[in-house]
């Protein structure tokens, strides 16, 4: 009777924990879907989340499965079946937490039980308590308001003091930011552009944020802006027909001038040289040079895909690679490459000062690292609490930091 009672409780408990391998599956298989038709999937940082997620999804799927297989394997009636479940939930909910560390997952609290009795494990409401947000996550609110200062970061520099000190939140997901020469914030969306002040007000721009949208269909990608030229170029691409855009807005005197550029098939990241010509990453791995009548001037392949690319005001080339940062010359050959550095990084975002030196955000340590003028490393500047994707230099004053659809903004 008591083998019997045993086994009904197994098939019982089984049944159950199929259930929930099925609502979680559809959790985490909704979460992906939704992001992936909100979210533009090849801006670098939701690329990389979105593969994170996948595979996540996958391993949190077997960790399920090894659960029914531990209940339908269980023969022996002298242990705590409820016992010996809860203590692999304890490792499924530390290793799920693990897996889905930097995604916007969240799981909804469920009761399953395991028995018929009073024994319950809920097992919604531990995993969500354990994915909770870090300690000073900021909550949304309106746009462009100042929410909340960062605290407790570990930041110091060999020449300057450096203190975080403004976050605020975009409503919509931000792809890049970059810096005017007024020292405006510039934030690029996949439908528009936000222009901020210092102290993260929204501000009226009559050509960037009233004017300027995607043609329908068009999805920003990318901004960037030089000095040198008063030139500020945007990347546009359309998936429907596989066209790339160069939108180019150039100060002369007080005549604003625009021009629009077809060119390469998935134009992402973009720089501009000191002459006004403009470097271009496409998705299909390859760097090309434009100039100013947007012919092509050289196409180089990268052979692998790139995470952001910056130029210097010497012209060269910063090009964030998987594992490194590479630079090139305005020919578009490899001239050197950053130093290494105590720990494997993923360099995701790059900018240089006036003095050549070259802040790198890295995703895989959440992290921005300084390196001086000869590319040796100096030090880890700021340890972050999100996974940044892009960053831009205001005249060593101000440091933009992207990530996770909002913007950083500290004080240096």
């Amino acid at each position: 009777m008591l083998e019997t009672k045993i086994s009904e409780d197994i098939k019982k408990a089984k049944n159950k924990m199929a259930d929930y391998n099925n609502y979680l599956w559809q959790q985490i298989n909704d979460q992906y879907k939704s992001l992936c038709l909100t979210l533009n999937q090849k801006e670098i940082d939701i690329k990389s989340n979105l593969f994170r997620l996948k595979t996540n999804a996958q391993n949190a799927k077997a960790y399920i499965t090894r659960l029914l297989k531990l209940l339908e394997s269980w023969h022996e009636p002298s242990q705590s079946i409820t016992e010996a479940v809860m203590v692999d939930i304890g490792e499924l909910i530390a290793d799920v937490k693990q897996l889905m560390q930097g995604t916007d997952l969240e799981i909804r609290p469920q009761t399953i039980k395991i028995f018929e009795g009073t024994d319950e494990v809920r097992f919604g409401e531990v995993l969500e308590q354990a994915l909770e947000s870090p300690d000073g996550a900021v909550s949304s609110s309106a746009e462009g308001q100042i929410v909340e200062t960062v605290q407790g970061l570990d930041i110091t520099s060999n020449r300057i003091g450096v203190k975080p000190t403004l976050m605020w939140h975009v409503e919509k997901a931000a792809m890049s930011v970059e810096y005017l020469d007024d020292g405006k914030l510039v934030i690029c969306m996949d439908d528009g552009l936000c222009v901020y002040d210092d102290n993260g007000s929204r501000v009226d721009d009559h050509y960037l944020s009233d004017v300027f949208k995607p043609d329908q269909g068009g999805e920003l990608w990318n901004i960037s802006a030089s000095r040198r030229v008063n030139k500020i170029v945007i990347t546009e691409n359309r998936e429907a027909d596989d066209t790339g855009y160069l939108h180019a807005y150039e100060q002369e005197g007080d005549t604003l001038q625009y021009q629009r550029c077809d060119v390469c098939q998935e134009p992402e990241f973009v720089g501009v040289t000191s002459c006004g010509d403009c470097v271009v990453y496409s998705g299909e791995w390859e760097l090309y040079r434009y100039g100013s009548n947007c012919q092509q001037v050289w196409c180089v392949d990268m052979s692998d895909i790139v995470y952001d690319l910056f130029i210097d005001d010497n012209d060269k080339i910063y090009v964030c690679h998987d594992d490194n940062v590479v630079v090139y010359g305005i020919d578009g050959q490899r001239v050197s490459s950053l130093s290494k550095t105590d720990r494997a990084i993923e360099p995701c975002g790059v900018c240089v000062d006036k003095s050549g030196q070259i802040f790198v955000c890295d995703r895989k340590k959440n992290s921005i690292l300084l390196f001086d003028a000869n590319y040796q490393f100096i030090k880890y500047l700021i340890d972050l609490n999100f996974t940044p994707s892009k960053i831009s230099l205001y005249k060593n004053k101000r440091l933009s930091v992207c990530g996770q659809g909002r913007v950083y903004v500290y004080k240096l």
